[in-house]
C-alpha cells in the first residue's frame, strides 16, 4: 500500500466531520472544546467517543443498568500514552474522570456523568516462567486469564464471574475458590505498573515505593493511580476436586437442618483457626427449581423454592473430600447435589452453575448489595434466623453468600496489606435483583432487614470490593486503622485528590498518622522518602 497510507487517519477525519456538525455548546457543556477533542484523537492510538457518537451507548454500558450514566467523553485507551493524554483532558474537564477496567463496580464507581478513562484494551498476558510469575494487563478478565493458566496447568485466585477484570479486584482483596489454599489475589500481587495523575509511571512492589505497593493491595481501585499492569504469582495445579451439597429451607425443621449444617461448617473450616489450606468453603442461599442433577430438569416455569447450599473446591482427590466431609453428606436434610475432579476451569463453572445457576436469571437485571463480616461462631439459632429471613424474601431472585475465610487467606498479619480482613470467619454478602421499577422498593426493604438483622452479628467491616453508596461508615467497614496511613500514601501519589470517586481515601499531608497500626516498618519508611523515580520507564 501507500507508504502514506494510514486508515486512523481516514477515520478520524470522518470523526472530526461528524463533530463539526455538533454544536458548540454541546462541548463546552462538559467543559471541552471540539478542538481539544480534534487534537486528543489525532494523538491517541485509541479511540475518543463523544457523546452521541455511533456506538456510545453500547461504550457507556456498565454490568448493573442501576447506576446507568452519561459520559460526556469516553476514551478507549490502547496505550499507556492514550492514558496519559485521557488524564490531561480529565483534568481540565470539571465533572472530572473515572477509570474502567470491567465496569463491575457495585456501587457504580466505574462510570459518570464527565470523562469515563477505559483500559479493558490492556488486555496482555505474559508468562514469566522462569519467575513464576505473570504480567497482566488491568484489562484482562477472569474469563480470558482462567482460559489461558488452565491450558498451562497454572492457577491464580481469582473471580467467580469471567467478565470481571483484574484492575479493581487485585486492589480490593480478590476471592475466589482457591483463594484457602493460595491467598486472595492481592496476596500474589508481586508489583504493579502504575501512572499517576501527571502521566509519571512508576513501579510498585516490595523494594520500590513500598508503600504505594502495600496500599494497593486493599486499598480500593481508582484511589492512587492507573493501574497498567500487575505482576502476579501463578501455582501449579492439577485437578481438583468439587463438591455441591443442598438443604431445603421449607420448612422449620428444614432450616433447623440447614442451620446446623451451617454451624458445624463455620466450626470446621472459617476463622483464624482454620489453617488447613486443601480447601476453598462457600455457602449461598438461592432459589432453585432444579437441584438435584440426577433428576430430569424440571422447565423455565418449575416453581422456585429456597435453599441453602455448601459448595467449595480442593486440592485433594475425590474419596478423601468425600471421607473429610461425611459429617455433612450424612447430616439431616442434605442433598449430595455432586462431587466430582476436574481441571479448574471446569470445576469453576460447574461450582456456579450445575445444575442450576444462581440466582436464575434469563436477563440483565438491577442489582443492590451489602456486605458483613463476621468474626466469631454464630449459634445455631442465629443461623436459624438468617436461614428464615432469607426463606421468606419477597423475590425469588434474592441470592445470598458466606465466602469463608481460611488458610493461605487468614495467613497474613491485618496490616501486612492494606486489606485488613485477616482476622474474620467469613463474608456474608446479600444481593438483591429485580428486572421492574416497580419492584425495587420491597427488594431494597428487604435488603436493609437483612443488613439490621447482620449488623449486631458483624464485626462492623466489609469487603471493599462490595461497595454501596448508602454507606457513610465506609472507612472503618473498609480499611480500621490502616485509614490513617492510606490517607499519607494518597498524599504523597495523589495529592490533589485527581482520581476521586465518593468513597475514596481523601489525601491530608497536613494530618499524618499519628500511630503506626501495625503496617511493615518498609511501608512506614518508604513514607518518608520521595517517590523513587528508578523504575519511572520499566517494569
Amino acid at each position: 500500500m501507500p507508504a502514506n497510507y494510514s486508515s486512523k487517519r481516514i477515520n478520524d477525519t470522518k470523526l472530526f466531520a461528524l463533530w463539526d456538525a455538533i454544536p458548540d455548546k454541546d462541548f463546552s457543556a462538559h467543559g471541552i472544546t471540539r478542538e481539544q477533542l480534534k487534537t486528543a484523537q489525532a494523538g491517541m492510538a485509541g479511540q475518543i467517543i463523544f457523546k452521541g457518537d455511533k456506538g456510545y451507548n453500547k461504550a457507556r454500558a456498565i454490568f448493573n443498568p442501576m447506576f446507568d450514566a452519561y459520559p460526556g467523553v469516553i476514551i478507549k485507551c490502547k496505550t499507556e500514552a492514550d492514558v496519559a493524554m485521557a488524564l490531561k483532558l480529565g483534568s481540565v474537564m470539571p465533572q472530572g474522570f473515572c477509570l474502567r477496567s470491567g465496569g463491575h463496580s457495585t456501587a457504580g464507581y466505574s462510570t459518570t456523568n464527565g470523562l469515563l478513562i477505559d483500559v479493558s484494551g490492556f488486555d496482555h498476558i505474559v508468562h514469566n516462567p522462569a519467575l513464576g510469575q505473570i504480567t497482566v494487563g488491568t484489562g484482562v478478565s477472569f474469563g480470558q486469564l482462567y482460559q489461558d493458566l488452565d491450558s498451562k496447568g497454572l492457577n491464580v485466585p481469582g473471580g467467580e464471574c469471567p467478565d470481571v477484570c483484574i484492575g479493581g479486584f487485585v486492589q480490593g482483596g480478590g476471592y475466589g475458590f482457591t483463594s484457602g489454599m493460595f491467598g486472595l489475589n492481592c496476596d500474589n500481587a508481586v508489583g504493579f505498573r502504575v501512572m499517576l495523575a501527571d502521566g509519571t509511571i512508576v513501579r510498585a512492589d516490595a523494594s520500590t515505593n513500598a508503600d504505594l505497593y502495600w496500599a494497593l493491595r486493599g486499598g480500593t481501585g481508582g484511589n492512587f493511580g492507573v493501574v497498567l499492569s500487575v505482576d502476579l504469582t501463578v501455582h501449579p495445579i492439577g485437578k481438583v476436586t468439587g463438591f455441591a451439597y443442598a438443604w431445603p429451607l421449607t420448612s422449620l425443621a428444614e432450616i433447623q437442618d440447614a442451620a446446623a449444617a451451617m454451624e458445624w461448617l463455620q466450626h470446621n473450616y472459617g476463622g483464624p483457626g482454620a489453617t488447613s489450606t486443601d480447601f476453598t468453603m462457600q455457602t449461598s442461599l438461592c432459589f432453585q427449581s432444579h437441584i438435584d442433577p440426577n433428576k430430569p430438569n424440571p422447565g423455565p416455569n418449575a416453581q422456585l423454592l429456597p435453599y441453602f447450599m455448601i459448595r467449595g473446591m480442593s486440592l485433594l482427590d475425590v474419596p478423601t473430600v468425600k471421607a473429610g466431609l461425611t459429617a455433612l453428606s450424612s447430616a439431616p436434610g442434605c442433598i449430595t447435589q455432586w462431587v466430582m475432579s476436574d481441571s479448574f476451569l471446569v470445576m469453576n463453572e460447574q461450582l456456579l452453575n450445575y445444575p442450576q445457576g444462581m440466582p436464575v436469571l434469563d436477563q440483565m437485571p438491577f442489582e443492590d448489595k451489602s456486605s458483613a463480616y463476621i468474626a466469631r461462631n454464630l449459634t445455631k439459632v442465629e443461623w436459624e434466623d438468617m436461614f428464615s429471613m432469607f426463606a421468606a424474601a419477597p423475590s425469588n431472585m434474592a441470592y445470598g453468600y458466606a465466602e469463608l475465610y481460611s488458610g493461605a487467606i487468614n495467613k497474613p498479619g491485618v496490616y501486612d496489606t492494606a486489606f485488613v480482613h485477616r482476622d474474620v470467619s467469613l463474608n456474608m454478602v446479600m444481593d438483591v435483583y429485580w428486572l421492574l421499577n416497580a419492584d425495587r422498593d420491597k427488594c431494597e426493604t428487604f435488603l436493609e432487614q437483612w443488613n439490621a438483622y447482620l449488623e449486631p452479628l458483624s464485626n462492623g467491616e466489609s469487603y471493599q470490593n462490595y461497595p454501596s453508596p448508602s454507606d457513610p461508615n465506609f472507612i472503618k467497614r473498609f480499611w480500621r486503622d490502616a485509614y490513617p496511613v492510606l490517607q499519607a500514601v494518597k498524599a504523597k501519589y495523589d495529592p490533589s485528590n485527581a482520581f476521586a470517586f465518593p468513597q475514596q481515601i481523601w489525601a491530608d499531608a497536613t494530618n499524618p498518622p499519628v500511630q503506626d497500626p501495625g503496617v511493615p516498618p518498609s511501608v512506614i519508611a518508604a513514607l518518608k522518602q520521595a517517590i523513587n523515580p528508578a523504575l519511572v520507564s520499566g517494569g
